[in-house]
């Protein structure tokens, strides 16, 4: 094998191998990219549920600081309505 077909074979060779890097490139661009979207979902449902526990909490300390009286005028105006 002379040197000019050495070299052919191995810009060949280095093609391929070039090709099959760019194959896995996005193979591993796409995987990561549908990761990213999954942890926005994740954050998402977590958010919403932040939410509301937050407006339970809200609602339990309102309820432990209203005074009796208040309470009962609201009863009482709910009733009139």
């Amino acid at each position: 094998m002379d040197t000019f077909e050495t070299l052919e074979r191995d810009l060949l060779s280095i093609m391929d191998s070039v090709n099959e890097w760019g194959k896995t490139t996005n193979r591993y661009a796409a995987a990561v990219n549908e990761q990213v979207a999954k942890l926005w979902e994740d954050n998402a449902e977590l958010r919403d549920e932040l939410h509301a526990l937050a407006n339970r909490v809200e609602a339990l300390t309102r309820a432990r600081l209203t005074e009796p009286a208040e309470v009962a005028e609201r009863i009482m105006d709910r009733r009139q309505t």
